[in-house]
């Protein structure tokens, strides 16, 4: 059997305005090292049922970025194989799409 051991442990719950309540973390993924090799570390990104996304160095526990998608639940996150590029998806039926180096969203996909 082998035994597992916890790198870090962080809490990104954000009290719901309306509710009081957490909110809990529905979706999560490891940023993928570069197409050229280069290790990135262990970085996740997560996003709350709120609309919060944050991306966090798993080792240390340190928040390195965070954003909002305002009056969004967001259901699902991904990279791009080459981890150049993150997608969200939600409530809103939007699918928007970030540039992993500006964090800026490059398309709104509107169905």
């Amino acid at each position: 059997m082998v035994k597992s051991t916890k790198i870090s442990q962080f809490n990104t719950n954000i009290k719901d305005q309306e509710s009081n309540m957490d909110t809990p973390v529905n979706a999560m993924r490891w940023r993928p090292n570069s197409e050229k090799g280069e290790f990135i570390g262990a970085v996740l990104l997560t996003a709350n049922t709120n609309g919060k996304l944050f991306q966090i160095n798993a080792k240390n526990g340190k928040q390195l970025w965070s954003h909002s998608e305002p009056d969004n639940q967001i259901f699902a996150i991904d990279y791009c194989h080459d981890g150049s590029l993150f997608a969200t998806a939600g409530r809103d039926n939007v699918i928007r799409i970030y540039d992993e180096v500006t964090k800026k969203t490059s398309h709104n996909l509107k169905g």
